[in-house]
């Protein structure tokens, strides 16, 4: 189980309170409103009730390590574990939260940028190599008309040569 942005402050308040009371219960979040009655008494939320939001917030500090769950018969309590000051020093869970968000490139969120810098460099060698081709071919065209050319004006010439010599 894991929290949201919206449990922060609430899960950070619990860990201050975690270290200046021997225990803490549903009593003790309600006097401080960390946790708080939000229905409005014609609505039934079986999911959203004090009880579970207690034990959810207990479970997510107990898998961190952050307090031991005892059972009385009046409900759950927590205690502070060693790791409990450590936690809230280095910056709680609103530090836990931002580390967690940070972008980080992924092997696989880089695969399709490196394949799409591959294939884009690849489409513009080859364009380039086709646009080369096309203008050696138009030379070609060109000396080709121009061959043909000068051998036309060479024929006039030979023509007008044997024109002269038999004058």
């Amino acid at each position: 189980m894991d929290f949201t942005k919206k449990d922060i402050e609430k899960l950070d308040k619990i860990v201050g309170l975690l270290l200046l009371k021997n225990n803490i219960d549903l009593g003790t979040l309600y006097e401080e409103e960390i946790i708080t009655d939000d229905s409005d008494g014609l609505e039934i939320d079986l999911f959203n009730t004090p009880e579970n939001k207690y034990e959810r917030y207990l479970t997510i500090l107990e898998n961190r390590n952050l307090c031991k769950v005892g059972q009385t018969n009046e409900g759950k309590y927590a205690l502070k574990t060693n790791q409990t000051y450590d936690f809230q020093k280095s910056g709680g869970f609103k530090k836990l939260h931002r580390e967690s968000n940070k972008k980080s490139i992924d092997f696989y969120k880089a695969i399709p940028i490196v394949l799409s810098v591959i294939f884009g460099l690849s489409t513009f060698y080859f364009a380039k190599k086709n646009y080369d081709i096309k203008i050696k071919e138009s030379n070609v065209i060109e000396l080709e008309k121009e061959n043909d050319s000068l051998r036309i004006t060479t024929k006039k010439l030979e023509a007008e040569i044997k024109i002269w010599k038999t004058k």
